[in-house]
């Protein structure tokens, strides 16, 4: 007998959803900036909406989905690499991909120097598709499976 997700879980794929949408916006903003050549300010302002909102959404898929989708199936509560690891065993990401999306984030989360932010920027650019992937992924196996 097919169940529903738990409406927390729910809950988490819809703010995924919006906020994949702001990524994809963000992503397709900064596409055409040329990653060798010096920012102007809005180009500026778009890495940074982009860095913030691919910071959010990661969050969102390992704090909040990946998490749920193991309560759901009552799996014992972990670090985030259990979580990650879990999440490969079911298709949704590859670990090491994960944990790197993880680690950026973190990076972005904490304090960076000012020159640094161009590597920053290219990262997060680089391993923006990733994410949306990873999300779509998780986002599916959530709505298509629904045997919690």
């Amino acid at each position: 007998m097919k169940r529903s997700p738990p409406d927390t879980l729910i809950k988490d794929l819809e703010a995924g959803v919006r906020a994949a949408g702001w990524v994809k916006h963000s992503f397709k903003k900064c596409a055409p900036i040329v990653h060798d050549q010096p920012l102007t300010e809005q180009q500026f302002d778009d890495f940074e909406a982009l860095t913030s909102r691919f910071a959010r959404l990661s969050d969102i898929v390992i704090q909040k989905i990946f998490r749920g989708i193991d309560r759901a199936l009552l799996e014992q509560s972990g670090s985030i690499v259990d979580a990650i690891h879990r999440a490969e065993k079911r298709g949704l990401c590859d670990a090491r991909k994960m944990r790197e999306i993880r680690e950026l984030r973190n990076v972005i989360a904490h304090e960076y120097s000012i020159e640094d932010l161009r590597e920053l920027f290219n990262q997060v650019y680089k391993l923006t598709e990733d994410l949306l992937v990873i999300f779509e992924r998780t986002e599916e196996f959530v709505r298509k499976t629904g045997t919690f």
